[in-house]
């Protein structure tokens, strides 16, 4: 999971530019909304499945292994960096 995460995300913050990112006041480009988009609909996910299990152990199962997820994404991001 954590590496098909990476590999969206990963696809979408490359096609982004450094000048889109100091553009104030003007429409965001379709790269940085389309990454914007996708990042919080990751987030969404997340919690609706956290907050939405009833048992506290599965919940605290569930919060572990997106934790765990998450850690392993940002060593795929940074292994795929170099």
């Amino acid at each position: 999971l954590a590496r098909q995460l990476t590999l969206l995300e990963s696809k979408l913050f490359a096609d982004i530019k450094p000048d889109q990112l100091l553009v104030v006041g003007q429409k965001k480009s379709d790269s940085l909304t389309a990454a914007s988009t996708l990042s919080n609909q990751i987030t969404g996910w997340v919690a609706d499945s956290i907050l939405g299990e009833q048992d506290l152990k599965k919940r605290t199962m569930l919060l572990k292994y997106f934790i765990k997820v998450a850690d392993v994404s940002i060593v795929v991001r940074m292994a795929d960096r170099y």
